[in-house]
């Protein structure tokens, strides 16, 4: 198991790790070795949030983090360079690539509108299903929510770079 580093400081950029294992390995068309750590802060592709890139070093050795990914209870870094085992390597994440902040807001405002509907929804129709509110297809462009209106407003109250008309 792979300790979470990111999940203790979310704004870690760099780490010091041993290498448990070293593979050759193929993820998403990108051919590599596959390096499995005791602790990572690179945060695994998952929940909408792309993975996290940088390097791994060890010496004068560096091997770029092509992708990172979760296979059961381990974090493993797809590297275009193979690592020694039983080496401790220095972990630098490509903090500015993954986490930009013009996506901050994007998860931001969809965190806001789906708390707020949600939550209109609930008090406004707590016995009638939804589907039945929402009469659309999967064609549908404009749709329109319960209180979306209201949604809208709260939005543009929000520090968050352009309006949501």
């Amino acid at each position: 198991m792979t300790e979470k580093l990111f999940d203790l400081d979310s704004y870690c950029t760099r780490f010091s790790a041993s290498v448990l294992s070293c593979e050759p390995a193929s993820k998403n068309g990108m051919q590599g070795f596959a390096v499995k750590l005791d602790r990572t802060c690179f945060f695994p592709e998952g929940g909408g949030q792309p993975a996290d890139t940088g390097c791994l070093q060890v010496g004068d050795q560096s091997a770029q983090v092509l992708y990172t990914y979760e296979q059961e209870e381990a974090i493993l870094h797809l590297c275009d360079q193979p690592l020694p085992v039983g080496s401790t390597v220095e972990g630098v994440l490509n903090f500015d690539h993954i986490r930009k902040p013009s996506r901050i807001p994007f998860i931001s405002m969809v965190l806001i509108i789906s708390s707020i509907s949600s939550r209109n929804y609930m008090r406004r129709h707590r016995k009638q299903p939804l589907r039945e509110l929402l009469p659309v297809t999967r064609r549908s462009k404009n749709l329109e929510l319960p209180g979306l209106p209201e949604v809208r407003k709260l939005l543009n109250l929000f520090p968050i770079p352009g309006k949501f008309r």
